[in-house]
């Protein structure tokens, strides 16, 4: 993962807030879940999740922990963080290489569901083969 400079890190945070506000609002209109729900179980103040969403009224960008705790329990993804930065003209290389040291974040929660499903008797290859095979 790529250290960034605060300066840096900060410009990057800026750039993908707004990807934020729109990942947490589409939980919100399509998948109709509320901020109280969100802040429940990522711990982000409902305040600051409305202040994404409204990045361009209130120019708060996202905290790195924040980011962290949203991509951790599935809120937002990377690709859907370097999706909209795309849109908005890219990453530098070294924004890049930071991302894909958050995208570590993201495969370590995806492992520690795994498990806890397969503790509970949950066959997730199964499961998985058969949601494939309805795309």
């Amino acid at each position: 993962m790529e250290i960034l400079r605060r300066n840096e890190k900060r410009e990057l945070l800026q750039k993908i807030t707004v990807a934020v506000g729109k990942c947490l609002e589409r939980w919100n209109s399509d998948k109709g879940w509320t901020d109280i729900e969100i802040s429940r179980q990522t711990g982000v103040p409902t305040n600051r999740l409305a202040e994404y969403k409204g990045f361009a009224r209130h120019g708060r960008a996202v905290s790195e922990k924040h980011l962290l705790a949203l991509i951790e329990k599935g809120f937002v993804t990377v690709e859907q963080l370097r999706q909209e930065a795309a849109k908005e003209g890219g990453l530098s290389e070294r924004e890049e290489s930071f991302l894909d040291g958050i995208a570590a974040v993201e495969s370590e929660s995806l492992r520690a569901k795994i498990l806890r499903a397969r503790r509970a008797g949950i066959d997730v290859e199964k499961l998985l083969e058969d949601a494939m095979k309805r795309e």
